[in-house]
């Protein structure tokens, strides 16, 4: 059972401690850099490129609009996350951009949520344990949870940002709903305005990244454990239920709602849904084993090698780890009042993977999403050593504590080191995770930029080895056939109409490569009538339909080769076609232009109306392209006998 201490007791209690605060987040920062500092010269990497290159679109950002299109026009997540986005252009207003600001930019949030973090255990703490025990163990699970290597990828991963700025608002939240929540002898008004305010910080977190939401459950998880002794305001129990148990009810049937649509895009992966739910609870006990025993070896950012559970007894972990998983929520459940700081613990951890690691069929395996979580489980494991050292003497017991610490400093630095080489991390991963085709493609790209095309392709056999179901790495192969002269024999007509098992995005960036680099050119294994009937193929094939946002792109593309052979029509009707799955302003221009070009000036202004119409459907925060569609508009319209052109008569769907 926590202490009950007196208000007054308690109030010392957290004078004394508020006093070193300030001393002990110095000196977080001071280890926290220590482990960072070798990682601080890396490269970007990966979705750094997709999420920070906007930078560089129409010269940079260099006006409110420019500021405006890039904050707003990121699609990572339903909320565009422009806090995140805003937070780039604090280190860069173009592209490219030297990554070193970024990451000088993340560490240094990372370190604030280590603050944010032993503040939050400084105040909770206190209820359960006498200051000096109290005092120590925050400022260990603090330390612990800044050193610990498994957050590397997400900090020195440019655009994780948004995980560690989500972080940031809920601790922030949690900071300030404590302050009022535990303000006892100040009015009632300022405690719930406080608790209020807490609640906001979430809410903007939100913006920052969506599992900010989160927040009522750690706040519920809170007042279930620590927190349900003490004294709360008059008519708490109103508020609890409107702003705490009424926002995590909403927020639990909005991830159940998000069932259906994640349902259809998961055998884009190569598994069906009940193998995503056989393999959570897998993926969660895998995560608790790397936070418990922490070895760089095997982390990274691929994962895709991550065995997916077939079944109930395939392989044979599955029922296991569904037991304990089962068994630990029951522990949580009954020792929620008797032992609250190890049911805290374990309630903290499971209420941070509610969103990113449950029902929601997002893909199964990444290191940052513990980033947060892994507090509660750092929490519940000095928990239990504080009760098995309590009789040890405090010298001891102090020696004891820094060895673990020094342990993760260690392996903290030298995984960060290898951070700071692409080329060394891209070996290290392939070595790591030599099953993982992301590895595997990531090793190939770094060959090829090496000039080494022979080795990239060497990499993307295994990755055909490995996934023989994935079309797009052969089209890998072809493409370093037509471009570099590679002699692997790949000719694009043997996998025009083969099985496709899992789609993914790189059959549009092989297939752009291919346009640009083999068509209109001699290349014995992609001949211009080969890429038509490839694109036709992956246009029309059901599992690709999955996701329209790619067979649209495929339109688009397919579009591009109709124009060099000046094909008006099957131009059209592709530009059409991707039209009616995405309507954008971007492709209803392209079809203003190319009808332009061709003289029919009457159907591209349609098209301008098309364009006019999805810029009045723009994302809230957007620029308009008003001044885009008004300058093409102008010129159309000064064209001489434009009411004589003949209309145009292909496939136009509405």
């Amino acid at each position: 059972m926590c202490y009950r201490f007196r208000e007054p007791a308690l109030k010392e209690a957290m004078r004394h401690i508020n006093g070193t605060y300030l001393l002990a987040c110095l000196g977080l920062g001071f280890i926290g850099l220590m482990a960072y500092w070798p990682g601080l010269q890396g490269p970007f990497l990966l979705d750094d490129f997709y999420n920070l290159s906007p930078l560089g679109d129409a010269g940079g950002v260099d006006d409110w609009r420019s500021a405006l299109r890039f904050v707003w026009g990121n699609g990572s997540g339903p909320l565009g996350r422009p806090v995140s986005m805003a937070s780039f252009l604090l280190n860069a207003q173009d592209w490219p951009a030297h990554p070193l600001p970024f990451k000088i930019t993340n560490v240094v949030i990372h370190l604030l949520n280590a603050c944010l973090l032993l503040g939050v255990l400084l105040k909770i703490l206190p209820l359960c344990l006498p200051e000096n025990r109290a005092r120590w163990l925050a400022l260990w699970v603090a330390a612990a949870w800044l050193l610990h290597p498994l957050h590397v990828s997400g900090v020195l991963y440019v655009v994780q940002r948004m995980a560690l700025l989500s972080a940031l608002f809920v601790l922030a939240g949690i900071r300030v709903y404590l302050a009022g929540r535990l303000a006892v002898s100040a009015s009632q008004g300022y405690r719930y305005g406080l608790m209020l305010c807490g609640l906001l910080l979430g809410l903007v977190g939100m913006f920052a990244k969506e599992n900010a939401a989160l927040l009522v459950f750690f706040l519920l998880v809170l007042e279930g454990t620590v927190l349900a002794g003490v004294a709360a305001p008059g008519g708490f129990r109103g508020f609890r239920w409107l702003c705490l148990v009424a926002p995590a009810a909403l927020l639990l049937c909005a991830l159940l709602l998000q069932v259906p649509s994640t349902m259809q895009g998961v055998p884009f992966r190569g598994y069906g849904y009940a193998q995503h739910l056989l393999s959570v609870p897998r993926v969660l006990l895998d995560y608790v084993g790397s936070l418990l025993w922490p070895d760089y070896r095997g982390m990274g950012v691929f994962h895709d090698d991550f065995p997916v559970s077939v079944g109930m007894l395939e392989p044979w972990t599955v029922l296991p780890s569904m037991a304990l998983l089962a068994g630990v929520v029951v522990a949580f459940w009954a020792m929620r009042r008797r032992m609250p700081l190890l049911a805290l613990g374990i309630g903290w951890f499971l209420a941070g993977h509610l969103m990113e690691s449950s029902v929601i069929a997002l893909e199964l395996y990444f290191e940052h999403r513990n980033y947060l979580p892994a507090a509660g489980l750092l929490l519940g494991v000095a928990i239990m050593l504080e009760r098995a050292v309590r009789h040890i003497r405090p010298r001891w017991v102090a020696g004891l504590a820094v060895v673990p610490l020094l342990a993760l400093l260690g392996l903290s630095s030298s995984w960060s080191a290898i951070w700071s080489n692409e080329l060394l991390l891209s070996a290290h991963m392939v070595q790591a995770h030599p099953q993982s085709v992301r590895a595997q493609r990531h090793w190939a790209s770094l060959m090829e930029s090496a000039q080494e095309p022979a080795l990239a392709d060497q990499a993307m056999a295994a990755a055909q080895a490995v996934a023989p179901g994935d079309i797009s790495i052969p089209l890998d192969r072809i493409y370093l056939q037509c471009r570099y002269g590679v002699d692997n024999g790949m000719q694009l007509a043997d996998w025009v109409g083969a099985p496709i098992h899992v789609g993914t995005y790189s059959i549009l960036y092989t297939m752009e490569l291919l346009v640009r680099h083999a068509y209109g050119k001699p290349c014995a294994g992609a001949p211009d009538q080969e890429i038509h009937r490839m694109l036709h193929y992956l246009e029309q094939d059901r599992l690709l339909a999955i996701n329209g946002l790619l067979v649209s792109r495929l339109y688009f593309l397919h579009a591009d080769t109709y124009i060099r052979e000046r094909q008006l029509a099957p131009a059209m009707e592709a530009l059409d076609k991707a039209y009616a799955l995405t309507p954008s302003v971007d492709i209803a221009l392209k079809r203003a232009d190319i009808l332009a070009s061709a003289g029919l000036f009457p159907l591209a202004l349609e098209a301008l109306h098309d364009a006019r119409e999805q810029d009045g459907r723009r994302r809230w925060g957007m620029p308009s392209r008003e001044a885009d569609i008004v300058a093409r508009e102008q010129v159309f319209l000064a064209q001489p006998g434009v009411s004589e052109q003949d209309p145009y008569q292909g496939n136009k769907q509405e």
